[in-house]
């Protein structure tokens, strides 16, 4: 399953960067280290749910940024 999640991730990832839509971004950053995670990841993960903060923090978006740290705060306390 986290394969296919990837794929439709990564998918979502192409029209962002296609039609610009940035607003959604911290989102699908945000998916990917959940795919990454999934895939038993978790250096990676981490990679793109940093990314996440700081995409959602220069938007303004803090939801994802929180969310990210969430999954930031697992992974170190070794929850995942």
């Amino acid at each position: 399953q986290a394969d296919h999640a990837l794929d439709s991730v990564e998918r979502a990832g192409a029209l962002i960067d296609n039609y610009g839509t940035q607003l959604v971004r911290g989102a699908y950053l945000c998916l990917s280290g959940d795919a990454m995670a999934g895939r038993d990841q978790p250096g990676r993960a981490v990679a793109y749910w940093q990314q996440a903060i700081v995409e959602s923090r220069r938007l303004g978006l803090s939801l994802y940024a929180r969310r990210a740290e969430e999954r930031i705060n697992r992974v170190s306390a070794g929850e995942c």
